[in-house]
């Protein structure tokens, strides 16, 4: 498990360290921070992928190159862009602490060799260390911008099954795991009839988005599997994703891959905004099913602008007994830079403190209709 990142003299943070939990959750403003967090983690995997690839494990003191534009989606510009404005040295420092060890990467880049690439290097890395930090094949990324309603979806050629990114890959997966018979974590069973994976995927996407099913065909001429989506409370034919809103389709993703990986015994899976397209109870509802995949084994962080996501996660924390296992971090920013607060939750699923800009417009937006109201009385 991933339990501190420590970085120096990348993009907005100089000198900062952030805390993990089995549930973690980065929120907070605009630009203040939250998404460079998970590049910086994205980087790190991409470093030990090819440090894997080159077979570097073992060795002293290594070099190796680092894209900072196309994989994982990530489009950071050029390598003079990712370092601090104002750095205290002369490269980027990326340190992750696990339960019992540590991965140390530096980056620095050089505009005559190529502007694009950063230069990695790392003092020695052992395999045992992927053993307390899971970021190389153990990792799972879904971006903010999913894909919408699409009537088929490609089938996955990589040799490690996941729903992609984007969800690109949402219905194969579905396909593959009731064809391979996988059976999701006891925690995360709540279709009790059935051990089928696309049964539990259907009860947990109810709970979330109650009278919807989904459902789906394998198109073998064209190498796709199609979608199709039913509202059982309109007792309505199946039709195709087109023909309905996004809800579905940007969140079946999350509860796929979480299924996916609550069989596995340690990973960790980074999710950018969960609620997108979501109303307040369904945005409630992904937050207690994240919190409940965080006991599965699978460390759970959350980029998030959802005070639902994050009432829902606490309160399935709390029910559990598991409070002290999730850490909310508050972004923040002010003259002097970026600031991050971490915020404790307690048995009661009570927030530690309540920082100004921490969810609390409804409260400053009912204060000022109060005024307007005291106003027009007059």
């Amino acid at each position: 498990m991933i339990s501190e990142l420590h970085l120096m003299n990348f993009k907005c943070f100089n000198n900062h360290r952030i805390d993990f939990a089995p549930l973690t959750l980065l929120v907070g403003g605009n630009a203040s921070g939250k998404s460079t967090i998970i590049q910086a983690i994205l980087l790190a995997r991409q470093s030990i992928e090819t440090i894997i690839s080159r077979n570097m494990l073992e060795r002293k003191y290594e070099f190796f190159d680092l894209r900072i534009n196309g994989l994982y989606m990530m489009q950071l510009g050029k390598a003079l862009n990712v370092f601090s404005s104002n750095p205290i040295s002369d490269n980027i420092l990326l340190r992750l602490r696990g339960i019992s060890d540590e991965i140390v990467l530096k980056f620095n880049y050089d505009a005559k060799y190529a502007s694009h690439l950063l230069k990695g290097s790392i003092d020695y890395i052992s395999t045992d260390k992927f053993d307390s930090i899971p970021v190389s094949n153990e990792l799972s990324y879904i971006h903010a911008e999913r894909l919408g309603p699409r009537k088929s979806l490609e089938m996955c050629t990589s040799s490690s099954l996941t729903v992609g990114y984007q969800g690109e890959y949402v219905s194969f997966v579905i396909f593959q795991a009731d064809t391979t018979r996988i059976e999701v974590n006891e925690l995360l069973k709540i279709e009790q009839q059935s051990n089928r994976f696309s049964h539990q995927v259907q009860a947990w996407l109810n709970f979330i988005l109650p009278h919807q099913e989904v459902g789906y065909r394998v198109i073998e001429e064209l190498n796709a599997v199609s979608m199709e989506y039913k509202n059982n409370s309109l007792d309505t034919n199946f039709f195709p994703p087109p023909n309905t809103g996004f809800g579905i389709s940007y969140v079946l993703p999350i509860i796929v891959e979480g299924l996916l990986l609550s069989t596995k015994n340690r990973s960790t899976m980074i999710i950018e905004n969960p609620e997108a397209h979501l109303h307040p109870m369904s945005q409630s509802r992904i937050g207690r099913f994240l919190a409940l995949l965080s006991q599965c084994g699978v460390q759970i962080i959350i980029e998030t602008h959802s005070e639902h996501v994050v009432n829902g996660a606490r309160l399935q924390m709390a029910a559990n007994n598991v409070a002290d296992q999730v850490k909310i971090n508050f972004f923040s920013q002010n003259d002097q830079g970026i600031n991050v607060k971490p915020l404790l939750v307690n048995q009661f699923g009570e927030l530690s403190e309540w920082p100004v800009g921490f969810f609390d417009q409804e409260q400053l937006d009912s204060k000022e209709l109060f005024l307007i109201r005291r106003e027009k009385k007059k």
